[in-house]
């Protein structure tokens, strides 16, 4: 996990240095394209785009994804940072880190990745 981590700041931060950065909105729209992403290559451009964005708040749910605690609410594929607790998931707002309430294991899907995001 800590090579994923690596390797995703990393990017973000070579795409904040050649970017002048995106509104929250926009965030939000990058963010949600991971609840309808198919396959690990549709993540992963999900991934470069949030990078290429340039700004700071994407940190927050560039480092959850890289710990495996980006979730995707399947009720209305709102996406979430999730930290465990119990049967259940605490979630947040990728962006804020605001509380968002908790929803049962299997009300949520999580966002996995692969080899390839690993060595982003």
């Amino acid at each position: 996990m800590t090579l994923i981590r690596t390797g995703l700041m990393l990017l973000f931060l070579l795409a904040t240095l050649s970017s002048s950065g995106a509104g929250e909105t926009d965030l939000r729209g990058i963010i949600a394209k991971f609840a309808t992403a198919k396959g690990f290559s549709e993540i992963g451009a999900v991934v470069h785009e949030l990078a290429a964005a340039g700004d700071p708040a994407v940190e927050r749910p560039l480092a959850a994804l890289a710990d495996g605690n980006l979730y995707v609410r399947k009720a209305d594929s709102l996406v979430f940072v999730g930290k465990e607790a119990g049967e259940s998931v605490q979630l947040s707002d990728p962006l804020s880190g605001e509380a968002s309430g908790e929803a049962a294991k299997d009300d949520i899907t999580k966002i996995k990745v692969n080899n390839t995001l690993r060595r982003v």
